[in-house]
Formats: structure tokens, sequence, C-alpha cells
């Protein structure tokens, strides 16, 4: 299984970024993907949901998307480290959403992540909860109004794919 990102690889990307911006005078555009977990099953589509690293919102798994892999693959590692699924990603993003944080704007990708396995033991689970939530309660949770855009185009096409 992948292993968390050591702080100092992020801090490196963090850095570059910022160097790039201060040339251009603009805030750093810090690169982030995530994935809206999902099943299906008897009570219909349910959304996996975590916790932020201070406990305090529900969000879905996401993160700053590593030197190296593509954004759906970053996105899928997050998903591992952050909740401990794994399943199949969807090809192309839902779309994006952006919100300021660490001095710049933080673009993320999401993708959806139908979850074929869940375990017990995985990289933050001493730092995040997780619950499965219906799509209601999912619009309930989350206080990101960009995500609760995406959340409604996943929303639709999730109908569109299981027939709902």
């Amino acid at each position: 299984m992948p292993k968390n990102t050591p702080r100092y690889v992020k801090e490196n990307i963090l850095r570059r970024h910022r160097r790039q911006s201060e040339k251009k005078k603009e805030p750093p555009v810090i690169a982030q993907s995530g994935v809206i977990p999902y099943r299906v099953g008897a009570a219909g589509i349910e959304l996996l949901l975590v916790t932020s690293r201070n406990g305090r919102r529900w969000i879905f798994p996401k993160g700053i998307v590593e030197t190296g892999l593509h954004p759906r693959d970053s996105a899928a590692k997050e998903a591992w480290e952050e909740a401990g699924v794994l399943g199949a990603v969807t090809e192309e993003a839902l779309g994006s959403y952006s919100f300021e944080k660490w001095g710049g704007i933080c673009h993320v990708d999401m993708y959806a992540l139908l979850v074929q396995g869940v375990a017990e033991e995985y990289d933050e689970r001493a730092i995040r909860q997780r619950r499965w939530v219906s799509l209601d309660e999912a619009r309930a949770s989350i206080a990101e109004r960009g995500l609760l855009d995406l959340l409604e185009v996943f929303a639709e096409q999730i109908r569109e794919l299981h027939h709902e």
C-alpha cells in the first residue's frame, strides 16, 4: 500500500509553487486532487466522508498532486491514506474547485471513486474519522461551496450511470 508522503516532500512542493508565483507577483496555485468515494447497495448510493485534519469539518479525501503522479492517481493515493479505501477512479475529473490556503490558491480536480475495498487499518486512521452517508447527508455535512457544486455534478452522473 502507498505510504504517506513525507512532510518535507510536500513542503518542497509548496516552496516550489511559491517561488514560481513570486516571480509573477501572483499567489501560488497549488494543484490538488481528490475523490468522492461511493458505493451502491440495498440502501442506494452512499458516500464516504472523512474529517479534516483538525476534525472540525467533513470533507472528501484530497491532497497535493505529487510530482510524477497523474492527478487521478494522486487522488486514489489520498483516498487510501485518508480513508482507507481502494477502488476504481473515473478517467475524467468531475470538475474542479478552488480555495485559499497556505498563502495561495488550491485548485482541486475531483474524481469519483467506486469503492471496492475498505481497510480497517490505514495511514491516517488515528487523525481522521470516516462515515458513510446518503447524498442528502453529504449535502448537509459539507460546507465548501465549490465542493457542494461538484457534489451535484456527481449526483447527476451517478444517477445516469446507476439508473436511479
